[in-house]
């Protein structure tokens, strides 16, 4: 009786969810726009930047060559030449004749986005989310609120004791804790870092450090070989949703939410991008100064609390004796490797 209360007030809280007046992306689509040199992706980049507009993704192979690499840009040589170089842009249908002066060429990749959300909130709706451990194969059968996840990283580390502590290492601008796991044995001197949900929409992210943790865990207690050796040598600090405030507000008030949730000083507009707040080239880049984009990268480096908190964190591991030398952000959609070039 007890099992059956749990599983239909979970049922009832995710309905409710599903049911509150989400933002409507009604007649959004996602267009794929061809850009072949910088000049174009310049021109592309600037009426994103002043329409406010969602960019999605910019296909990796040009990503790289446009930020990396001076001219003459690598990816326009003949052997990659006829290679369709692409950024997705999410935008109103009412703004595609704007797009068109630009003389860019377009498909639409997604027609109709709302469908898309309906969709998702209509499954969720009806999922039964598992009354065991949380540390189960069954967990990963579809996304969790940010209060499964937590209960997932507590029982983690309750269902592997011997090398995985449950951690938080820090607080939201709302009062969120920002949680996950520490796995590694006794001994380890070295560190590696990874996080999930630092973009608030990209629920993916979550339950893929989340299954990185539960594989490390359960195939060390299963004495796997490569396993075993990892975690008795170094020290994995996994954390998801990185972004607490901005992932709650996805479930309840709109799903494409992509920043924290704390208000900027003289604006409007909530929420900073915190993957464009960190201190390493702050604000040379790629990010915009204006508080309603979706890439704000907020008033000054290491302003937020999540990159403050990764930051104090890392640095007490330093200050342990445990030598970080990986730190992997995990993030969705683009299929796309970023790494940094000195």
């Amino acid at each position: 009786m007890k099992v059956a209360v749990v599983v239909a007030a979970a049922l009832l809280a995710v309905a409710s969810v599903a049911s509150a007046a989400m933002r409507s992306y009604e007649g959004e689509q996602v267009l794929r726009v061809r850009v072949l040199n910088k000049e174009q992706y310049a021109k592309l980049n600037d009426f994103i930047e002043a329409n406010l507009l969602d960019e999605w993704a910019a296909n990796a192979h040009k990503r790289v060559s446009l930020l990396f690499f001076p001219p003459p840009f690598p990816f326009l040589s003949s052997s990659n030449r006829g290679c369709a170089q692409f950024v997705d842009v999410r935008m109103h249908k009412s703004k595609i004749p704007a797009l068109e002066t630009l003389g860019l060429k377009y498909t639409v990749h997604i027609d109709n986005l709302q469908a898309l959300v309906d969709e998702e909130q209509a499954r969720l709706a009806k999922r039964v989310v598992p009354t065991k451990i949380r540390a189960l194969p069954e967990f990963f059968d579809d996304y969790h609120t940010y209060e499964e996840i937590d209960e997932f990283w507590q029982d983690l580390a309750a269902s592997y004791p011997d090398i995985v502590n449950y951690i938080t290492i820090g607080e939201t601008y709302e009062g969120r804790p920002i949680t996950g796991v520490k796995i590694g044995a006794r001994g380890a001197t070295k560190g590696a870092f990874f996080n999930g949900g630092q973009h608030a929409r990209e629920w993916i992210s979550n339950p893929t450090v989340q299954g990185i943790a539960y594989n490390l865990a359960s195939l060390y207690y299963a004495n796997d070989t490569e396993v075993v050796e990892f975690v008795d040598n170094i020290e994995f600090t996994i954390v998801a949703p990185l972004n607490p405030d901005g992932f709650v507000y996805t479930w309840s008030d709109d799903r494409l939410w992509r920043k924290n949730r704390e208000p900027n000083a003289g604006a409007i507009c909530i929420g900073v991008d915190t993957n464009r707040n960190w201190g390493y080239k702050w604000g040379t880049g790629g990010s915009s100064n204006q508080p309603c984009s979706d890439t704000y990268m907020g008033p000054s480096a290491m302003s937020s609390y999540e990159p403050q908190a990764v930051d104090a964190y890392l640095k007490s591991r330093l200050s342990a004796g445990i030598d970080v030398l990986s730190y992997i952000d995990f993030h969705a959609y683009s299929r796309t490797w970023l790494f940094l070039i000195y």
